[in-house]
């Protein structure tokens, strides 16, 4: 008898080196890896994963093809380990657009938009350690220049500015600090340490991150009825040294609809309108004057309200979304209930808590206000929840806020904190679009640091 090697995938998870900030780069960008586990040692290349005791080895179990199709396995298991390789080529003018795969053996594979495998990278990247807060960034610079590439944009922060709005709304998943430098724990001498990175960049704080908020529909095989978060910002502006970047769209872009065919019913075609979301563009204008803020000042107009417009109805955890690779297992990520004036429930929080307390507090140093960032329209049908281990949490209260058809949009905001001129990302939530027209917004400028 001789033990079988266990799957390349099964050896990393349990390794340090896999929970290593500076060694993700190491693993997604590299043409030939050779891992030294404790018990053997793996090569894997563009075509195959070989251990040394030789033969193929098998990925998981639950996603591998049927036997027989040697190359399509491998083919799989090369894109789950690494999500960049479903990144195309050359850059398309959409960049939620689908990647279509020309070679026929790879068909099988899911297709995933290009935010999708950005989300996935930043969730496994955030899990990782870092010696050095001032890392953050540097060990994420070379993931970011293979999707500078692909997207055909700048990465600002660690965030891809061709779908700007989409990247903000990230959430911590359980713990969280604000990155700051280890000589600033006396504090400078206005009071307040140095904070490396800008509080709307994942980058500027501990802990793993998450998107929960921006797309609906069913997971279906090619994804075809994903809706994406519409954009409720029409520019983003990044003034320093005299430079000004503007991040921006036009009306056109802002609106764009596509009619996709959902099927035949009595011999007709089920045609159904959805907005589908095409990205920012850039521009960079030199010899400018005005208030500078500073180079990670994000500024833009959207829509405002006060933070008691709306009722959270529990502290603490609340509900606990089911871990995202397994579904009976409880996660950190909470969520709480959100009720509008007329004490409806209209909307989830994603909560967050620190190291120290484990619970939500409302902060004292500035006011906080809620701010759109992006919007769903109406629905076709009802849209899903977020999953608890035994549960749903539904995102409003259905019997008082229509779930589809007229009236039934969700919104996405952010709640921040003003410090004076300036405010700071806190978390973000969903909220049914007619709570947030009652609770009276009112159009605000933004600089975010």
């Amino acid at each position: 008898m001789a033990p079988h090697p266990p799957a390349l995938e099964y050896a990393l998870r349990c390794s340090n080196w896999n929970t290593r900030g500076w060694t993700f780069q190491e693993r997604h960008l590299s043409r030939r890896c050779i891992y030294f586990s404790s018990d053997f040692v793996y090569f894997q290349c563009g075509e195959s994963t070989r251990c040394e005791t030789g033969g193929d080895l098998l990925p998981w179990l639950d996603i591998t093809p049927t036997t027989g199709y040697s190359s399509r396995a491998e083919a799989l298991r090369k894109v789950e380990m690494n999500p960049l390789l479903y990144l195309p080529t050359c850059a398309s003018p959409d960049p939620l657009s689908f990647q279509e795969n020309p070679n026929p053996v790879d068909h099988y594979v899911y297709k995933r938009h290009r935010f999708d495998v950005y989300q996935e990278i930043v969730e496994a990247y955030s899990r990782r350690q870092l010696s050095f807060v001032a890392d953050a960034l540097n060990a994420f610079a070379g993931v970011g220049r293979v999707l500078e590439r692909a997207f055909d944009c700048s990465i600002l922060s660690g965030l891809p500015t061709c779908y700007l709005d989409h990247a903000l709304i990230w959430a911590h998943e359980g713990s969280w600090t604000r990155r700051v430098l280890p000589d600033s724990s006396h504090n400078n001498r206005d009071g307040l340490s140095t904070k490396v990175f800008p509080s709307w960049s994942w980058a500027g704080w501990t802990g793993s991150m998450q998107y929960l908020l921006l797309t609906k529909g069913e997971n279906t095989y090619r994804r075809e009825n994903h809706e994406y978060a519409r954009s409720e910002i029409e520019c983003f502006q990044i003034f320093h040294s005299g430079e000004l970047h503007e991040i921006f769209k036009d009306k056109a872009r802002m609106n764009a609809v596509l009619t996709r065919n959902l099927g035949s019913y009595s011999q007709k075609p089920i045609l159904k309108t959805y907005p589908i979301y095409l990205g920012y563009e850039e521009r960079k204008t030199q010899g400018i004057q005005g208030p500078d803020f500073g180079p990670d000042a994000l500024q833009f107009w959207t829509e405002a309200v006060r933070d008691d417009a709306f009722t959270l109805t529990q502290l603490g955890h609340g509900h606990l979304i089911a871990d995202r690779e397994h579904g009976n297992v409880v996660g950190e990520q909470g969520v709480i209930k959100m009720l509008d004036g007329a004490k409806t429930h209209c909307g989830l929080m994603l909560s967050f808590h620190s190291k120290d307390t484990r619970t939500w507090h409302k902060p004292t140093r500035g006011r906080l206000e809620w701010i759109l960032v992006s919007s769903f329209g109406d629905a076709h049908d009802r849209r899903s929840g977020l999953k608890t281990v035994d549960t749903e949490v539904r995102l409003f209260d259905e019997r008082k806020l229509p779930y589809k058809g007229p009236g039934s949009g969700l919104v996405n905001v952010m709640l921040i904190e003003w410090d004076d001129e300036v405010a700071e990302r806190l978390t973000v939530a969903q909220v049914h679009r007619q709570a947030w027209e009652a609770a009276g917004p009112e159009r605000k400028h933004i600089r975010l640091i």
